[in-house]
């Protein structure tokens, strides 16, 4: 499979369980969606692992470090999202926000972190995402 269908499944998955949290946040607590979520997870990714990652080091002992903080990340992530929206964010508002600003953050790291080239065409992508941002939160 190529990379830019896998971002298109990446974007159509991840989008639609964005726009979920806000009928989620109107039903049930943050930490109780959570659980459900992260057990169901489990369940999903293990037996992922098992049919489809055959042969794979099934050891991840020196990685726990670097999982952990990135788990710790993602629930953050998540928790201020769903308090986003139980703080009457506008689903319009709230997911083009956090989308673009993380791939503000994203296209950062990538230069400063990754040491990857800065570009023409990234530097007015940075400016333009930015000013959607303003423009999206302008919105009442």
């Amino acid at each position: 499979m190529s990379w830019g269908f896998l971002i298109f499944l990446t974007i159509l998955f991840w989008g639609l369980y964005d726009v979920m949290y806000e009928k989620i946040s109107s039903l049930l607590t943050p930490m109780l969606s959570f659980l459900f979520i992260a057990i169901l997870q489990v369940i999903i990714f293990g037996l992922g692992y098992f049919f489809l990652e055959k042969g794979v080091e099934r050891t991840i002992i020196n990685k726990l470090p670097i999982l952990l903080l990135a788990a710790i990340l993602l629930s953050g992530g998540n928790l201020a999202f769903f308090y986003a929206f139980k703080s009457g964010a506008s689903i319009s508002v709230a997911i083009p926000a956090v989308t673009i600003g993380i791939a503000i953050l994203g296209a950062f790291w990538g230069i400063f972190v990754a040491k990857e080239s800065l570009t023409l065409s990234l530097v007015v992508g940075l400016i333009l995402s930015t000013a959607g941002i303003y423009f999206i939160g302008l919105k009442k």
